[in-house]
């Protein structure tokens, strides 16, 4: 596509202070995201650009307010909230799109565009010397990750080829609204849970109970923040050599391991195993070809009688 020299002589002088920018950018979002998050960035390209100054919506094409375009993902709908009051708290916002989280312009029975978009400037330290780009606007768009897919995965169908396909914007759009509707099941779901006739199922009932047993005798700290893992650990383990509830507490509770104290040198599992060896050693023998995995430091815990008798069983890290 040609480009007039005019339009490209404004991109150019653009192009360097905002790559500049985004670096800065880019930089401060590595810093505070969540691990979790995804980001990514990109400078717009001077075609794009061009077909963007050729719609006449902006009278200074210089001004650009997305010639800079920022992306942050999180989780669901839940977390939006979360992070942009930490966009706002790093940036300047000098505007929002739609202008707040209970109004937009769309129509019931419209599926278009209309993620959150927050038009930034970078925060500026007064005893810091002025930047080049310290007055350059760029745009974040804020999205959840079923957002984020379906953009991706429609992108060349809706906005790419020789053809504008009115069946591909159909299919692209009734997928788009199939995702806003697993979205709102998301942020809904605890609501949507309790409408649920079957509440109730002996596998859950059981790991919910042993969930109750952990954190009674081990603090927050001390436990992974993936607890039902370690719940659905101990219930197989208990499943097998057919121990039960009961009996794990009175474990517990009778445990030198365990206890009110617990040997914090010992996972939760791997002090709950070692107290079973000792407390139940036939059921816990008798787990068919089960093994059981004990770290090299947890051995040293189990009396020399019972190791003897659980040698065969026990899988060390290799």
């Amino acid at each position: 596509m040609k480009i007039s020299n005019s339009i490209s002589l404004i991109y150019n002088e653009r192009h360097a202070k905002y790559a500049s920018l985004k670096k800065e950018v880019d930089n401060a979002f590595n810093i505070i995201k969540h691990n979790r998050w995804h980001y990514e960035s990109r400078l717009k390209e001077l075609v794009t650009f061009a077909l963007k100054a050729e719609t006449g919506r902006f009278s200074k094409i210089s001004e650009l307010e997305d010639f800079l375009g920022c992306c942050l993902v999180v989780e669901n709908s839940t977390t939006l909230s979360i992070a942009e009051k930490l966009i706002y708290a790093h940036f300047n916002i000098i505007e929002r799109r739609p202008r707040t989280k209970n109004f937009t312009h769309k129509d019931p029975s419209s599926f278009i565009f209309d993620d959150i978009r927050l038009y930034a400037k970078l925060k500026k330290e007064d005893y810091l010397p002025d930047r080049e780009f310290d007055d350059c606007i760029f745009e974040i768009q804020l999205k959840t990750f079923l957002q984020h897919a379906w953009a991706i995965a429609t992108h060349d169908l809706v906005y790419k080829g020789d053809c504008y396909n009115w069946a591909n914007n159909r299919i692209a759009y009734q997928v788009k609204a199939s995702l806003e509707h697993a979205e709102l099941s998301i942020f809904s779901a605890q609501e949507m849970a309790k409408r649920i006739d079957i509440s109730d199922n002996p596998e859950y009932k059981k790991i919910n109970k042993i969930l109750k047993i952990i954190g009674k005798h081990w603090n927050h700290d001390s436990l992974p923040k993936d607890t039902v893992r370690l719940a659905k650990n101990i219930f197989n383990i208990l499943q097998v050599a057919n121990i039960s509830l009961d009996e794990l507490r009175q474990v517990c509770e009778s445990s030198d391991l365990i206890g009110s104290q617990p040997l914090l040198s010992l996972s939760p599992y791997q002090a709950i195993c070692i107290s079973c060896m000792i407390y139940h050693t036939e059921k816990m023998h008798n787990i068919a070809d089960k093994k059981i995995f004990l770290s090299t430091e947890a051995l040293e815990h189990i009396p020399i009688d019972i190791y003897e008798i659980f040698k065969e069983k026990i899988l060390t890290p290799q």
